[in-house]
């Protein structure tokens, strides 16, 4: 697994993918015919497309806020590795698989080997032989990653004159460099304060901004994703808002789509039966603006080993439905220890999980049940192996009794 994903960029030289204006010269508008036939009523609209089934549009431009140290960078990489090797993200399936391109401004390349291993490995989990091989021969072909920690990166730049924000050298390097990548679906810039070249808290600056991410989705029709810190206000609410990104309000005004990671609060901790040390493990995504999409609940993620962030469904400690679904999974780890045999957490998941599985419980709820027996001390990790005689922490119901 340490020969996966050794991301290089090489620089190339490429022609101007679009137009230069020349200054004072604004794009030319359609003639009043072209104008007047541009949608066809009496046709019926293309379908919406989007690279997430329901939860993520293509293409648009849009953000991905949240506090430092949240998790948001290992998130964006996730979504990368899905969308390259037509994984699940978050659940939810991939409807336009093909290339990712991150540029990352303030990670270097050893960091982000470290991050998307782990990831990749999180996919290839319960894989073998050529399923194996595909997924990891995917995500090595279509993820490009351009590292530029102590770069200029700079898209924008302030004229010294006109004070007013225009492209930079570097904006169509970039633009040119990615119109290149066959099959790109997705473009991610991390973070967005590296390359905006504004000031944050000023609206005009932030609308030049929008304006120059959706001049990188219309050259390279993919989506574009920014990722974006969060406002005082929203790390001390603790909550999903619209009004979290971090600056003017023109920013997030004028994308399509914006999501926001922030992590438990100890006061939420006790809703779903855990301790305040216990909800360190847990970050709720929330998309806070669609424009295109129908309205989704707030997904709680858990941080697995590595800092994959692996989708959970956390019951209320009152559910009554969570203490009769936790009751059967202590029981059958209890079983299987009878018998000899211990899982693994996800080993457990795999053969007990889902619809076909021995509990008929589905695998997210699953999952979030074992967080929480984990967490309550219900179940214990214990050294064992795993399916391949590996050395791994497996589940024991040995702690103590359950009161079902």
């Amino acid at each position: 697994m340490s020969d996966y994903l050794r991301p290089v960029y090489t620089p190339k030289t490429h022609e101007t993918a679009f137009e230069r204006l020349e200054e004072g010269r604004a794009s030319p508008l359609p003639s009043h015919d072209a104008a007047r036939g541009a949608i066809k009523l009496a046709c019926a609209p293309k379908p919406r497309q989007y690279l997430v089934s329901g939860l993520l549009p293509h293409p648009i431009c849009g953000l991905i806020i949240a506090p430092g140290g949240t998790g948001k960078s290992f998130l964006t990489l996730s979504l990368a590795v899905a969308i390259a090797t037509e994984r699940e993200f978050i659940g939810e399936a991939i409807e336009e698989p093909g290339s990712v391109a991150i540029i990352a401004a303030e990670d270097d390349l050893d960091e982000l080997h470290r991050r998307l291993v782990p990831i990749v490995q999180h996919e290839v989990e319960f894989l073998s032989g050529d399923e194996e091989s595909k997924v990891v021969s995917s995500a090595q072909g279509r993820i490009y990653v351009v590292a530029r920690v102590g770069d200029d990166s700079r898209l924008l730049r302030r004229d010294p004159e006109t004070r007013a924000l225009a492209r930079t050298a570097f904006f169509e390097q970039l633009c040119n460099w990615l119109c290149d990548i066959p099959d790109l679906r997705l473009i991610v810039l991390d973070p967005l304060s590296r390359f905006s070249g504004g000031e944050e808290n000023s609206a005009e600056d932030a609308t030049r901004v929008v304006e120059m991410l959706e001049t990188l989705r219309k050259a390279t029709g993919a989506t574009v994703l920014a990722v974006h810190h969060a406002n005082k206000g929203a790390i001390r609410a603790g909550d999903g808002s619209q009004a979290a990104a971090r600056g003017s309000s023109a920013l997030t005004d004028g994308v399509r789509w914006q999501a926001q990671l922030r992590g438990m609060t100890v006061d939420e901790a006790p809703d779903y039966g855990l301790s305040a040390d216990d909800a360190r493990r847990f970050v709720r995504f929330d998309v806070t603006k669609s424009n295109y999409a129908p309205p989704r609940a707030p997904q709680w993620l858990e941080r697995l080993a590595g800092g994959v962030l692996a989708p959970v469904s956390l019951a209320l400690a009152g559910d009554a439905a969570f203490r009769v679904d936790a009751g059967l999974i202590v029981d059958a780890v209890r079983v299987s220890e009878t018998e000899g045999r211990r899982f693994t957490k996800n080993a457990f998941i795999e053969a007990h999980g889902g619809k076909g599985g021995r509990l008929g419980v589905a695998e997210k709820r699953m999952r979030s049940l074992i967080a929480s027996l984990l967490a309550t001390g219900e179940l214990v990790l214990v050294p064992g192996v795993d399916a391949r005689n590996r050395p791994a922490e497996v589940l024991s119901a040995n702690a103590g009794e359950f009161e079902s």
